[in-house]
């Protein structure tokens, strides 16, 4: 059953859908909802945990930028890796609050599980994981990058992170959701664009002042930081390690790493050639490596061609590597 199939049963509402798989034999279900949620978001695989018994709804509405999904459905789990995102290159955000039932979410190497009373974004551009073990519904906010970078300096500390919304601006920003959806049959489009710009606003300010897990957040950045650190130098050896290679491999987005090493006052290619002008100076100072030439020396810890190796090597210690070795005869 193609995908068309899917949207051929969607009623329309303000331009929007309505889903549910009672409408298929109980067989097809699952493959019906998977294919719907596709529709909805984007490339990423599906499972439920039930394939017979599995029952799902939603009911969407959208302009350009804006998305607003209620959903309910059985236990099952999403899951969005390297391979989709080079399929589907979304850039989108997603907000989703439970109104029943939790997930258990994973993003930029942090896991968490998000309940009734909370709420979570994820970042299109990298890997995430959710898992629902039984029957949950919520509301899922999806918006364009360029609407949330308005607001946000910087999106990708936010994602994957779990934030209350029981009180102060964050339920704010929820019961405000939870009334646009209720009164969304009554809402011309132009009313619906100015509805969620107006959540948009609060919840960008609730994130942005959200000082009661600042400091638990600034623990978890620190601890990705020491990822990517520790992934680098075990990889310092490949003449091909990009920024973009590291953030495919790690499951986050260029932006976050590029930010990360910014706030510590470096690059990444700064400290990948740290790295292995560190590495060369070892193996150049040590006997095991005395038959080993300068050419294959500087191969082996990452330089493209050995030119370029003593270039950045007398860069950086003020004599070539020749001399440099010459020093440990």
């Amino acid at each position: 059953m193609g995908q068309e199939s899917y949207i051929a049963n969607a009623a329309p509402s303000m331009g929007g859908q309505v889903f549910n798989t009672r409408d298929f034999a109980p067989e097809a279900r699952v493959q019906a909802w998977g294919g719907a949620v596709r529709s909805l978001h984007f490339s990423m695989a599906f499972d439920a945990h039930a394939e017979t018994q599995f029952s799902a709804a939603f009911k969407s509405v959208a302009t350009e930028d804006f998305r607003l999904v209620s959903f309910e459905e059985e236990g099952c789990s999403f899951r969005r890796d390297e391979e989709h995102i080079r399929d589907d290159p979304s850039t989108d955000i997603e907000f989703m609050t439970p109104l029943s039932g939790c997930c258990d979410v994973e993003q930029f190497g942090v896991r968490a599980t998000c309940y009734t009373g909370q709420f979570v974004l994820f970042d299109a551009s990298s890997q995430f994981n959710i898992v629902q073990p039984k029957q949950m519904s919520a509301l899922m906010f999806k918006v364009s990058r360029r609407e949330v970078d308005r607001r946000l300096s910087d999106i990708e500390a936010s994602c994957g992170r779990i934030f209350p919304c029981v009180a102060g601006l964050p339920r704010l920003a929820v019961d405000l959701l939870c009334s646009i959806n209720r009164e969304i049959d009554s809402l011309s489009p132009v009313e619906f664009r100015a509805s969620c710009a107006h959540f948009l606003d609060i919840l960008a300010m609730s994130v942005n002042y959200g000082a009661d897990t600042d400091a638990k957040f600034t623990l978890v950045r620190e601890a990705t930081f020491r990822r990517i650190k520790s992934f680098m130098r075990e990889n310092s050896f490949d003449s091909e390690l990009t920024t973009r290679k590291i953030s495919h491999c790690l499951g986050l987005s260029e932006r976050y790493v590029q930010a990360l090493f910014q706030e510590s006052g470096t690059t990444v290619r700064a400290f990948l050639m740290d790295l292995r002008l560190g590495r060369a100076r070892d193996m150049l100072s040590g006997a095991l490596h005395r038959r080993k030439s300068i050419t294959q020396i500087a191969f082996e810890c990452g330089f493209s061609s050995s030119a370029y190796f003593s270039t950045k090597f007398r860069e950086s210690m003020e004599m070539t590597p020749t001399q440099y070795r010459e020093m440990f005869s």
